[in-house]
């Protein structure tokens, strides 16, 4: 199964011209369609859990009118946040700045701590829940080659 996003095209070349023929999910749709109903949809899962914190990485959240990053690097840094938000050193107020830097939050005290954690992991599962549908679909595929034919959304 793939460990890493395959690129957008391969190179499966049309020898008339010499350009690329197959897009990836096509040249994935052919594989699939090859493949045992347990092994189509085992390699069609793997896509989509490999997407998924890619979109993950690349997402927002908002918070009081404003986007912020979810990244893994962002969801670290609100995790010690909120680790923290309780401890008598921890300085108030935290400020953080949304995703374009063009803006800032002031989290005055453990319950705007609280409030913005929630948020990032409200939307953080919203990604996993969405990947999680999106297996279940897979899953209620009959044949290799429905399986071959679904595309995800995202």
């Amino acid at each position: 199964m793939p460990e890493q996003d395959p690129p957008d095209v391969i190179v499966v070349v049309d020898p008339a011209n010499r350009q690329p023929a197959l897009s990836r999910a096509a040249f994935d749709s052919l594989r699939i369609m090859g493949m045992p109903i347990s092994e189509a949809r085992e390699f069609r899962n793997s896509l989509i859990d490999i997407r998924t914190p890619k979109l993950i990485a690349a997402g927002t959240m908002t918070y009081v009118g404003l986007q912020f990053s979810i990244s893994p690097t962002a969801q670290f840094n609100t995790l010690v946040m909120w680790s923290r938000r309780n401890e008598v050193g921890f300085a108030y107020p935290v400020v953080r700045a949304n995703k374009t830097n063009t803006a800032t939050t002031s989290l005055a005290d453990a319950a705007a701590v609280e409030a913005f954690y929630a948020a990032s992991e409200t939307a953080v599962r919203a990604f996993l829940d969405e990947g999680n549908a999106l297996k279940s679909q897979v899953n209620a595929l009959a044949t290799s080659a429905e399986v071959a034919a679904f595309v995800d959304p995202r």
